[in-house]
């Protein structure tokens, strides 16, 4: 004797749409670039050096900008995790601001928002952010008397040694030279590494 099992047309929907659902997601789990490449985890608390490309100022960044740099050198809380020097990154403005006259120094803070892979793809990173202040001038010169300001500027010996006028505040530099430093807050999760040759 045979049992006929009857199910309803909406269990049955449910099954193959399930189904259909895995199927996709492994799909393009295969589908996946850097795919049988090993993955590296860099851990959070990595100290990450970076140097920009091009000489950045307050005067012409904008808020939002897109910056590319590249790792000088990676400092992990792990002893087994590496980032090559070279890996390529990208870094982004999230606050600036240009000098203002004799009032206030122009200012740049950036953070290191995305690694390059294997794939030549940038993965996302969150870290913390590096910020920069333009210098003010010094207000009296070097060496002279309060109140000596005005002879030591007429002081033929002394006229030489000032770049810019006293009290001058000017834009925040970040020249291809300068190290900016990172800390990764949440681990980076990459396809292999890719480091520019």
């Amino acid at each position: 004797m045979s049992r006929i099992i009857h199910l309803k047309p909406t269990a049955i929907w449910k099954g193959v749409c399930a189904l259909g659902a895995a199927a996709v997601c492994l799909g393009l789990t295969a589908l996946r670039p850097g795919r049988g490449q090993p993955v590296e985890i860099i851990p959070a608390g990595g100290t990450l050096a970076v140097l920009v490309m091009r000489p950045l100022s307050s005067e012409t960044v904008v808020l939002g900008d897109i910056i590319e740099g590249k790792v000088v050198s990676f400092q992990g809380s792990d002893s087994e995790a590496s980032l090559p020097p070279g890996t390529r990154v990208q870094l982004r403005c999230v606050a600036v601001r240009k000098a203002e006259g004799n009032v206030r120094p122009g200012y740049l803070r950036l953070t290191l928002t995305s690694l390059e892979d294997s794939g030549g793809n940038f993965r996302s990173v969150e870290t913390s952010t590096f910020s920069q202040w333009g210098e003010e001038r010094a207000r009296e010169v070097k060496g002279a008397l309060p109140g000596a300001r005005s002879a030591a500027l007429q002081g033929s010996a002394m006229s030489g040694a000032l770049q810019a006028p006293l009290g001058q505040v000017n834009e925040a530099v970040i020249t291809p030279d300068v190290r900016l430093t990172f800390v990764l807050l949440k681990p980076a999760v990459l396809d292999g590494l890719q480091s520019s040759r």
